[in-house]
């Protein structure tokens, strides 16, 4: 069983109105513990749609989104930095799940 499982996963910014905006459109994944992932692509593209989806920030419009076999939201998330001393913005960052 897959640590996150995203299953026909989308999200639609304002629906039915005329900027309606589909920023992900039936994505389906599945992330096994231990594994690495990076996401990556052009801006608008759908990339922090999907991490605030896993996360429990962003709501699906359809789909369902799964974090070791819970529904999302079920956990809180820390974006903590790697290096504890690191003072700034741009040093590198982890996405941390903590059962809530």
């Amino acid at each position: 069983m897959a640590l996150i499982d995203i299953k026909k996963l989308s999200v639609t910014y304002f629906l039915g109105k005329s900027n309606e905006v589909r920023a992900l459109n039936d994505a389906s994944l599945e992330i096994e513990a231990g594994e690495f992932v990076i996401f990556f692509g052009a801006s608008g593209c759908g990339k922090s749609t999907l991490l605030y989806t896993i996360a429990g920030l962003e709501n699906p419009t359809q789909g369902k989104v799964k974090v070791d076999m819970h529904d999302s939201p079920f956990f809180i998330v820390a974006l903590l930095p790697k290096d504890p001393n690191s003072q700034t913005r741009n040093d590198n960052h982890q996405l941390s799940f903590l059962p809530s």
